[in-house]
């Protein structure tokens, strides 16, 4: 194998530190470390529940959680 000229050796250091600069602030932008998921839960909490009034067809008025 041949020697690599000292300017050329330079310059792919540069390259290759420029490139892994980028991605790590790729990484850290898109917060790819230390961010929690949020939790969905299907249910609401049974202080939250919701309900609506509705007429039935004979005329009751009765309460429905939605």
């Amino acid at each position: 194998m041949k020697e690599m000229a000292p300017s050329t050796m330079k310059t792919r250091r540069k390259l290759l530190a420029g490139i892994g600069l980028l991605s790590l602030l790729s990484i850290f932008r898109f917060g790819m470390f230390g961010k929690a998921k949020e939790v969905i839960s299907c249910a609401p909490p049974p202080d939250e529940k919701k309900t609506m009034k509705v007429l039935t067809q004979d005329g009751q008025l009765v309460e429905v959680d939605f």
